[in-house]
């Protein structure tokens, strides 16, 4: 999960970057301080929050004119009012369920 924060989601190298961020900070990191998630964790919080594109994309940002994504730009636009849903007049029988479950069990360890 760190390494999709750290590298970000949206290129399939991110998750890469953000592995190999994550294994050379934690050696770093561990050799300074015993406790190395007290000097980790901030450094996750700012680049998420300066950053929510990953190192990917702060990287894509700075040294790049072309964004190579895997999902599109921009977002579509938001409409005005959404209609109410109708079942064209349809009205539902309350006599049968709309879901029902038999035989639902939950096991945990190897049997």
């Amino acid at each position: 999960m760190l390494a999709n924060v750290l590298g970000g989601i949206h290129h399939f190298m991110g998750p890469l970057w953000g592995a190999i961020v994550f294994i050379l900070l934690q050696d770093y990191l561990s050799a300074i301080i015993e406790n190395w998630w007290l000097l980790f964790a901030p450094i996750v919080i700012v680049l998420a929050l300066f950053s929510p594109q990953g190192l990917h994309g702060l990287g894509q940002r700075l040294f790049s004119h072309q964004r190579y994504t895997l999902v599109r730009d921009g977002l579509p636009e938001r409409p005005k009012q959404i209609a109410p849903f109708d079942a064209a007049g349809e009205t539902a029988d309350t006599s049968t369920p709309v879901l029902e479950i038999r035989k639902l069990s939950r096991h945990f360890g190897a049997w």
